[in-house]
């Protein structure tokens, strides 16, 4: 999902974003397309908080 988001941007813009946002929706989703419906670990897991 990020590749594509990323993929996207570099096509329509010359250089690289700082930070890809997605919304919630969207990623809990392509989540449970793979079988994981519990985001929780994620959504309480320093690296989300710090980028929230």
């Amino acid at each position: 999902m990020f590749r594509d988001e990323q993929t996207y941007y570099r096509l329509r813009h010359s250089n690289p974003p700082e930070s890809l946002e997605v919304e919630m929706d969207d990623l809990e989703s392509k989540a449970g397309e793979f079988g994981i419906y519990d985001l929780s670990g994620f959504y309480q897991s320093k690296l989300f908080k710090d980028k929230r």
